[in-house]
């Protein structure tokens, strides 16, 4: 399986991504809904074949605006982001509207989104605040060597499985569903 999203990845480094991140055409562009990484932002028509995309990484850059963000809210499977370092993330209140406006997003900028930043006025105790030790995940890959697909499929994996994990700890709402799916499956026994 892996090895059928070789050739989209060939596409992207060769061809498809020009200065500023635009597609050569639109038609190119259909040739990546299969992309699962990507690390640099391409124009705003080119996210709506992204349905695949998981990780962005678009920190130390010039988005600074919600706009520029709006768009990601139709990769679908988008789960984590980075956003640091950016004119965007000095705006107040800038986290909470991207983690409520790209519903599949589970961490922004190293942190794992907690129950806390997504209901708003929901106080917890400290094991499920946001912002601490619990909800801290590195998934920025450190790659100074040239590495195969295989494994950049192996790395994604990995990151995503860490931010599950985190969220199957620390989040009160997948604790009290998982232990509710529990006991009904038991009470059916």
């Amino acid at each position: 399986m892996e090895e059928e999203f070789l050739e989209y990845l060939v596409c992207v480094s060769e061809k498809l991504l020009l200065e500023y991140g635009q597609t050569a055409n639109e038609r190119d562009a259909k040739k990546l809904r299969n992309l699962v990484m990507l690390e640099l932002l391409p124009g705003p028509m080119f996210w709506r074949y992204m349905k695949n995309l998981q990780l962005l990484y678009l920190h130390d850059n010039g988005i600074s605006t919600l706009e520029d963000v709006h768009s990601l809210s139709f990769c679908p499977n988008l789960i984590a982001l980075t956003l640091y370092n950016t004119p965007l993330c000095l705006k107040i209140a800038y986290r909470h509207i991207v983690v409520n406006s790209i519903f599949s997003l589970k961490a922004l900028d190293y942190y794992v989104i907690s129950d806390e930043e997504i209901t708003e006025g929901w106080r917890l105790p400290e094991k499920y605040k946001p912002f601490t030790l619990n909800f801290f995940v590195d998934y920025y890959p450190l790659s100074g060597k040239d590495t195969t697909f295989q494994e950049e499929m192996k790395t994604v994996r990995n990151i995503i499985a860490k931010i599950n994990h985190v969220l199957v700890h620390h989040s009160p709402i997948l604790i009290i569903q998982r232990w509710i799916r529990g006991y009904l499956s038991r009470k059916t026994w």
